[in-house]
């Protein structure tokens, strides 16, 4: 009795054994059985099922046709004709957005994301919306994946990403997160940007009475004001007023630009506009080396004139390797203090404080741009 039972036992065990192993079809046709130790972005790696303790096996992805798990549960990869095309990548902000076509008539089941790094790290992408699942056949199919959502930090990792789906498999495209194709998300959530100073080529002192000519204000005020925002960095602190770890200053390309301004045309009565086109082609004229984000603040006018007494400034965030304006809005400052490079230079003080007070509107406004575009 004892010997039927220790055969029976064996039996149960050589089963489980048999029914735990994952199988692995290649393209030609023969197959591997064993236990799948890890699926990179360019093999798979996995113990043969009669030496599970002994050395690892990897075979190149593109040789696999499909692995059926030991759950019964098929991932495919290189079916001859896949029907997962055109698979375009791009991040918006936190969301990462997949664009794909599906080839052919009939619908696809299991429509997915699949998530690796480059170093073959698993990403598990649960927030999850868009055309997954059961997808009819078409083009322009989307899936959104919000990463932050998903507990990731992702900030300078390559990614692998691939589109499955059942009897297909899309090709791998890889996706940069610490891409220099910035929008506004990013922008304004940034821990490090450079400060340009303040631009005047655009500006004009309204109020013929209460300015002094032309030629003095740019031969005496406009590198006085620049220069007050670097001896005085701890007042106009851009990393304090726009929440970033990182803001170096450098002021040298604006006072090169505003020196060529037209001082007989600078101080007038007649009220100049500055459109956000202006700042794109003042900004796109920049000769700068570094790259990341800039910051820079485009005056329209400092106006002292009837009843008015305001400076009106773009703040300007752009790209600095393509010169693309990212995000732009123009703010009110009220000046103040004694002599003309301090009173002028408390209107910009004053947008600084305007722009740490709309941070978080401009946040909100661009998150929910960016998901309207989806």
């Amino acid at each position: 009795m004892n010997l039927i039972k220790l055969l029976l036992l064996s039996l149960f065990i050589f089963s489980s054994v048999i029914h735990a192993q994952d199988v692995i079809t290649k393209k030609n046709g023969t197959i591997e059985k064993g236990k799948i130790v890890e699926i990179g972005v360019d093999v798979i790696k996995y113990k043969k099922m009669s030496n599970l303790s002994g050395p690892t096996y990897s075979i190149p992805k593109n040789s696999v046709n499909y692995v059926t798990y030991s759950n019964g549960t098929k991932e495919y990869f290189n079916k001859g004709s896949d029907r997962i095309t055109n698979i375009q990548l791009q991040l918006e902000g936190n969301l990462l957005v997949a664009q794909y076509d599906i080839t052919g008539n009939k619908p696809l089941d299991n429509v997915r994301l699949s998530v690796n790094t480059t170093g073959g790290e698993k990403i598990n992408a649960t927030q999850i919306l868009g055309d997954v699942g059961h997808v009819e056949a078409g083009k322009m199919k989307k899936i959104v994946w919000d990463i932050e959502s998903d507990g990731y930090d992702l900030q300078g990792k390559e990614l692998s990403v691939k589109v499955l789906g059942d009897e297909a498999a899309g090709s791998t495209t890889p996706v940069n997160t610490g891409s220099t194709q910035y929008n506004c998300y990013n922008v304004l959530h940034t821990d490090e940007l450079v400060f340009y100073g303040i631009d005047l080529t655009q500006a004009k002192m309204i109020g013929v009475e209460e300015f002094p000519k032309g030629q003095e204000i740019k031969n005496k005020y406009f590198k006085a004001w620049n220069q007050l925002m670097v001896d005085e960095k701890g007042k106009y602190d851009v990393r304090d007023f726009y929440r970033a770890k990182k803001a170096p200053y450098d002021i040298s390309i604006v006072n090169e630009r505003n020196n060529t301004v037209d001082d007989m045309t600078l101080v007038s009565n007649v009220t100049n506009t500055v459109t956000e086109a202006d700042v794109r082609r003042v900004v796109s004229q920049y000769n700068t080396f570094r790259s990341g984000i800039g910051l820079v603040f485009i005056v329209e006018h400092f106006k002292k004139f009837q009843r008015d007494n305001f400076a009106s400034i773009w703040v300007t965030f752009f790209d600095i390797k393509t010169k693309d304006v990212i995000f732009a809005r123009k703010l009110k400052g009220k000046p103040g203090g004694f002599g003309l490079r301090n009173h002028w230079a408390g209107a910009v003080l004053e947008v600084m404080i305007q722009s740490e007070k709309n941070l978080r509107k401009w946040k909100k406004e661009c998150e929910e741009s960016l998901r309207s575009d989806l």
